[in-house]
């Protein structure tokens, strides 16, 4: 896969059905970056920078806490607890995840503690094998340009920045 100097996109195939899972990832710090769509094998690792949320009008679909919806629980190996997945965006990354060999471990649904936005947690939070740690949104591209989404998106990023993680990035579905 090729890197340009601002953005890199590409098409994760997963699972059992072969679900093809859309990643991408900016690269700058200024300025809006350009969107290009690229085919890729290995999973994507990046970070999304503050020009997210100026591009996108600020939102993203996040978990709250308490939510009452349809919750697949597995076992993985990677992960210490139950998984509990929501969607299939985050279930088919939490099976992409057990396959990565680069990542050691894994959290599903970290609470935000103290957010200003509410109660709300991230999809992922990795350990890779050199013991840097990682966050993952997962987000259906349709709510990609809603404001509350944009606005919960954002609000994860900078709460993982200020704990000093700047690896931090969003999942989302093929686009149709």
């Amino acid at each position: 896969m090729e890197k340009k100097e601002k953005a890199v996109f590409g098409i994760l195939v997963l699972g059992k059905d072969w679900r093809k899972i859309n990643v991408f990832q900016v690269f700058g710090d200024s300025g809006m970056g350009f969107w290009e769509k690229k085919r890729c094998d290995n999973l994507v690792f990046g970070r999304i920078m503050s020009d997210l949320g100026t591009f996108l009008g600020k939102e993203v679909r996040m978990i709250k806490k308490g939510f009452k919806g349809r919750c697949q629980k597995r076992q993985m190996k990677k992960c210490k607890d139950v998984v509990r997945t929501y969607g299939a965006i985050q279930l088919a990354y939490a099976e992409r995840l057990e396959q990565e060999d680069s990542i050691s471990e894994f959290q599903c649904n970290v609470m935000l503690s103290g957010l200003e936005a509410g109660e709300y947690s991230s999809d992922f939070v990795c350990e890779k094998q050199n013991g840097d740690l990682m966050v993952r949104e997962c987000v259906e591209r349709r709510f990609l340009k809603k404001p509350m989404t944009v606005k919960l998106l954002d609000a994860s990023r900078e709460y993982w920045t200020r704990r000093g993680i700047t690896d931090w990035g969003i999942v989302t579905d093929e686009e149709k």
